[in-house]
């Protein structure tokens, strides 16, 4: 693919992305259901123009102030759609619809990008300084803020897509489901062997669990910190310092997942921590399913 090509194509999908994301917003705002994280998506959207660049780089957009404008690296885009593809192939979430699922992983990605301007971190020396001031936890913290609320924006964006009479089960359905992929997004777009985004996308896996037991029925809610909810962002406790399996949840006020007397499997707790990056998806998943049935905490 030629470099005005791949310009070419990487642009009409932000630009279907935006299109898209805009409609469920407009949607929700006449129905009175725009919530401060979607207002906030909302207002920005307003105000930014969108476009994408072929520059290599280490940040994944690049923003311009003066111009309000906001610029995609194609490189990324493409490493989504790619990976979004093996997804596809290797596991039955997605009902056999790989192009949708990349559509909706470059929708999860544009969302997160403007959470994080949102978060007044959009230059990549930010992030230099969140790593070198709050060295291992701040960008994480951050991150997977970011991943939460963009998962639940584009469980919206679906579910609106599909039709303009929707349930809350329908989008906590869509929600588990996107939880994964942002996971994917993270765990295969981008390097994340690092502690601090271990810890992040396997709050991911979590979380993806959680609700998803809960849409089953399956969700032991007395065994889970009265703080969390479904959008709650969730962090696990690193495991190379301790054979515990416990996680925070980051709320109002943050609280333990489930309570710290309950030790897991030390070996199935490793094997959980050292699964990020590794394929196939459905075994990590599994994990986090063993991991939350023996702390309780589902059926």
């Amino acid at each position: 693919m030629s470099a005005d090509h791949d310009h070419g194509y990487w642009m009409a999908e932000v630009d279907r992305a935006v299109r898209e994301i805009r409609a469920c917003l407009s949607f929700l705002a006449q129905s009175g259901k725009l919530t401060h994280p979607l207002m906030s998506i909302s207002t920005l959207m307003d105000r930014i123009e969108f476009c994408v660049c072929i520059e290599e780089g280490e940040s994944a957009f690049v923003l311009d102030e003066e111009e309000s404008r906001v610029s995609f690296r194609c490189s990324v885009l493409k490493k989504i759609h790619e990976e979004m593809l093996c997804l596809g192939s290797e596991i039955d979430l997605l009902d056999d619809e790989p192009i949708r699922a990349s559509q909706i992983a470059i929708n999860l990605f544009v969302v997160h990008e403007l959470l994080h301007i949102r978060q007044n971190f959009p230059h990549f020396a930010t992030v230099q300084d969140i790593k070198a001031g709050l060295e291992g936890i701040g960008l994480p913290l951050l991150d997977v803020a970011a991943d939460t609320i963009s998962a639940w924006v584009c469980a919206h964006v679906e579910v609106h897509r599909n039709s303009d009479e929707f349930s809350e089960d329908d989008i906590l359905h869509n929600f588990a489901n996107f939880l994964i992929l942002a996971y994917v997004v993270g765990a295969f777009v981008y390097d994340g062997r690092s502690v601090g985004k271990r810890q992040r996308l396997l709050g991911l896996l979590l979380s993806a669990m959680l609700v998803q037991a809960k849409n089953e029925g399956k969700l032991n809610a007395e065994n889970i910190y009265e703080g969390w909810t479904p959008i709650s962002p969730i962090l696990v406790l690193n495991m190379e310092r301790t054979t515990r399996f416990s996680a925070i949840v980051i709320d109002t006020i943050p609280g333990m997942l489930f309570p710290d007397t309950k030790i897991a499997s030390p070996e199935v707790a490793r094997q959980f921590w050292n699964c990020v990056g590794e394929r196939p998806i459905f075994d990590s998943l599994k994990l986090a399913v063993m991991l939350l049935k023996q702390v309780e905490t589902i059926h």
